[in-house]
């Protein structure tokens, strides 16, 4: 007996924690949480009431309008052409500091320039190239300063024939100021070096350059180097351009140019009892040496012009004056296609964005 109940003794524990709780106790403890027969703590933090007011909206909203209902002719308004866009105060790059974009070509009736590096772009004249002028154009935008750019550029055209080899190098550097948003200022100044030597011969030139007959041409060159002729020339000459271009919008400009030289030192002389021919006034060209100042009114040329520049092509129109006649046509026109680049890129994006959206909205 003593055994027995010293067993229910030491083992009570153990029974008394496998055993289930009373209901009655289950319920109790409940009601001390804050269950369904929760005391009067329980019914307080469960009323609502006690939760702090919300904190009114910092605007009024009374006079608040719903927005209107955006229809395919409003979305229209927002397509992003290029008139509606931002001027680009860095699309000029004939007559500025500026470059073409990495990436970016401009294929235009006298010259193709691409962009091959951040800021640098090369060029060629194919229609000098089919003349058989080798030439090629370089151009770095080398600074920018806030609205301050530098640039630099060279140029070499070589014509070499068989019995006459021609040559021209130059260099120039240029500024271009950024006055206001849509107004420009462009300023360069160039040195070029230019020789000459040998026999030329005028009836390998394009028929529209001369006014000569071919054949008389040819007895000319043939008898000319019978008797030894022979034509050489050096020269220097410095050049001054300044320009302006008020932009509208990225589509719209206007352009005013300028461009003289203003020195040059040349010594020409021709051995030989031939004289040369009135071609492309060589004959003028023969036997000088000079230097010094020239004067502005001899070597001008002057145009203003507006321009349009949409997707990818550039037209330049409009009216100008020259020294020589018709030097100013170079000036004030231009046609060009124009493509790659960070600044189209974008552009393009922009317009399959708006595409893509405009399918989208009900009209």
């Amino acid at each position: 007996m003593n055994a027995l109940l010293l067993a229910l003794l030491l083992g009570a524990p153990d029974v008394l924690a496998q055993q289930p709780p009373d209901e009655s106790d289950a319920d109790e403890d409940t009601d001390e949480d804050g269950g369904e027969g929760g005391d009067e703590s329980g019914d307080e933090s469960g009323d609502k009431s006690s939760d702090p007011p919300a904190e009114p909206l910092p605007f009024d909203l009374s006079a608040a309008e719903e927005a209107p209902e955006l229809d395919r002719e409003k979305y229209a308004w927002l397509k992003p052409t290029r008139g509606r866009l931002d001027q680009n105060p860095y699309a000029q790059v004939d007559f500025t500091a500026y470059s073409l974009e990495w990436g970016e070509v401009k294929i235009g009736i006298a010259s193709i320039q691409a962009g091959i590096l951040p800021r640098v772009q090369l060029g060629t004249a194919p229609s000098l190239d089919a003349l058989g002028v080798f030439n090629l154009t370089a151009k770095a935008n080398l600074l920018r300063a806030g609205p301050v750019d530098v640039g630099l550029s060279g140029r070499l055209y070589q014509l070499p024939q068989a019995d006459f080899t021609g040559a021209l190098r130059g260099g120039s550097a240029s500024t271009s100021v950024i006055v206001t948003p849509g107004w420009s200022l462009h300023g360069e100044v160039g040195l070029n070096h230019m020789e000459a030597g040998g026999l030329p011969n005028p009836a390998n030139l394009p028929a529209f350059l001369i006014t000569n007959r071919e054949a008389d041409l040819e007895a000319w060159h043939a008898e000319a180097k019978a008797n030894g002729l022979r034509f050489d020339m050096t020269a220097l000459a410095t050049t001054v351009r300044v320009a302006t271009d008020v932009r509208l919008n990225r589509r719209d400009s206007f352009i005013l140019q300028g461009q003289a030289m203003v020195w040059n030192d040349i010594t020409s002389g021709v051995s030989g009892t031939e004289e040369l021919p009135p071609v492309l006034n060589m004959d003028e060209w023969a036997n000088q040496d000079r230097s010094g100042a020239v004067p502005v009114e001899e070597t001008f040329v002057a145009s203003v012009s507006y321009q349009a520049s949409w997707k990818q092509v550039d037209l330049r129109m409009g009216v100008g004056a020259s020294a020589i006649p018709g030097a100013w046509l170079l000036q004030a026109f231009e046609l060009s296609y124009r493509f790659g680049g960070k600044t189209r890129t974008e552009e393009r994006r922009m317009r399959k964005g708006w595409r893509k959206n405009a399918d989208e909205v009900e009209g």
